[in-house]
């Protein structure tokens, strides 16, 4: 399979632009926290194939859930 290479700002775009996001904020450099409505499975669909991967989720009480997008070899600090 091709491993297609997305730029930060066309990633950014795309991500944005599926259904059921409701935003999308750079987490540090070369990363995103992507906030949205139940649609982790769409997100999960649109990075396959590419550099970039969700490395980390979280689904706190009262907010939309949260996926950490980034290079699959980064690791998040907690802090």
């Amino acid at each position: 399979m091709e491993i297609r290479q997305l730029a930060l700002e066309d990633a950014y775009r795309e991500l944005n632009n599926i259904v059921g996001v409701v935003v999308v904020t750079t987490d540090g450099p070369g990363s995103f926290c992507v906030e949205h409505k139940d649609a982790q499975d769409a997100i999960e669909e649109f990075l396959n194939g590419t550099t970039w991967a969700i490395i980390e989720t979280t689904d706190l009480a009262g907010q939309y859930p949260r996926a950490y997008v980034g290079s699959p070899t980064e690791h998040r600090e907690e802090g």
